[in-house]
């Protein structure tokens, strides 16, 4: 190339043809995990690092790090719980988004009384619920957060976990 002033100078291209066009949300899809807002939905409770992992490598992601709500990694047999992230590397990008498990609203990986009284208290106008943890309060996810959620809750509780499932 020569410039205006006649200065000659050369340049190498390397071009590398990229095959894989996967992007995250390819994988999520492929997944069957919704992503809205920045959050990832449609994790069942008790879900491991390791089995969710697996399955997003299996649909196309080349990395994932999952990190806790305070930003220490997550490995192996750890259960997922709201408000925890997850990185995901594809060959054409690396997104990091909250996860929200439906029920657990206060990020503890379980579904139990503390999540019920939580939902109670947010309805009763106690406690104020954000982010992946409102979204979590909203079990039956028509969009708000009200009684049906809390009885769906109770009920789980007491046994009927098909009650929550995605």
């Amino acid at each position: 190339v020569t410039s205006e002033v006649g200065e000659k100078r050369e340049y190498t291209i390397t071009a590398k043809l990229v095959e894989d066009t996967t992007k995250v949300s390819d994988v999520l899809s492929d997944s069957s995990l919704v992503l809205k807002n920045g959050t990832i939905y449609k994790i069942s409770p008790d879900t491991t690092v390791t089995t969710l992992k697996n399955k997003l490598i299996k649909n196309g992601a080349q990395n994932v790090i999952f990190k806790n709500s305070k930003g220490t990694e997550m490995n192996g047999s750890t259960k997922l719980t709201t408000n925890s992230s997850i990185t995901i590397t594809t060959a054409m990008e690396t997104l990091t988004y909250k996860i929200s498990i439906k029920g657990d609203t206060n990020g503890d990986g379980q579904i139990t009384a503390v999540d019920y009284v939580r939902i109670e208290n947010y309805i009763m106008g106690r406690l104020k619920l954000e982010g992946a943890y409102a979204k979590a309060a909203d079990v039956n996810k028509d969009g708000k957060v009200s009684a049906v959620d809390y009885v769906m809750i109770e009920k789980y509780i007491m046994g009927d976990k098909k009650i929550i499932k995605n």
